[in-house]
């Protein structure tokens, strides 16, 4: 279970006074539950799921995950946490020289790995149309979006936090996305999207949704 308690998140702003991103987030998602974030681009979405992932600090607040604050973590849970968590950022940050395949195996490295892992990567590959054995470089937008997907997948993350995992996705493979993401719901994942695309808010039904606005996270209702 992830909890965000009372989240604030300031940026610089170049000597005047500090932006304000981020004010008085809380929500709740526990294993096997969906929560949706809404809102339009700017309204802080994607610093709240940073927040989330353990990348960002908040300026005031905190995170806890299984009831231990993320803040508190030494380096090495930290480093652990991080290989609990599935991220979909909205920069992709994929090894252009790699192939798709070669992307969703980085997150194993760490730690030993075998032919099971590698058959949910090449299953999740064929159902999201990712080519594997093409270097990234070469792949479309959509299909940078699904590879990326695929690598948050590729640990079968208890936490996954996905931002616009249907962006650049035509209707019949956002549907696919959808149900990706329903099956690891099912699996006992504790799942945060955060979206404005309305195919993600109708197909992923029985979610938790909240609402950002200018920063400000409204109370979630059940979808």
């Amino acid at each position: 279970m992830i909890v965000c308690e009372s989240v604030r998140v300031e940026l610089d702003s170049s000597g005047s006074a500090p932006a304000v991103v981020i004010e008085g987030a809380s929500l709740t998602c526990r294993a096997g539950e969906t929560v949706l974030l809404l809102g339009p681009s700017g309204a802080g979405k994607s610093t709240l799921l940073s927040v989330m992932a353990g990348l960002r600090r908040p300026t005031s607040g905190q995170v806890n995950v299984d009831g231990k604050p993320v803040s508190r973590f030494t380096a090495h849970h930290r480093d652990l946490y991080r290989r609990r968590v599935g991220f979909l950022p909205q920069r992709l940050h994929l090894f252009e020289e790699l192939t798709g395949l070669e992307n969703a195996l980085l997150p194993l490295l760490p730690r030993a790995f075998g032919p099971e892992a590698i058959a949910r990567i090449q299953q999740l590959m064929g159902e999201l149309e990712v080519p594997a054995d093409r270097a990234v470089r070469s792949l479309s937008g959509g299909e940078q979006q699904r590879a990326a997907l695929v690598r948050a997948l590729s640990t079968s993350p208890e936490l996954l936090l996905l931002d616009e995992p249907t962006a650049h996705q035509d209707e019949a493979r956002a549907a696919v996305i959808c149900e990706v993401i329903e099956r690891e719901r099912a699996r006992g994942a504790a799942v945060v999207v955060a979206a404005h695309d309305p195919r993600l808010t109708s197909r992923l039904a029985g979610s938790r949704r909240y609402t950002l606005t200018a920063g400000r996270l409204l109370a979630g209702a059940q979808g």
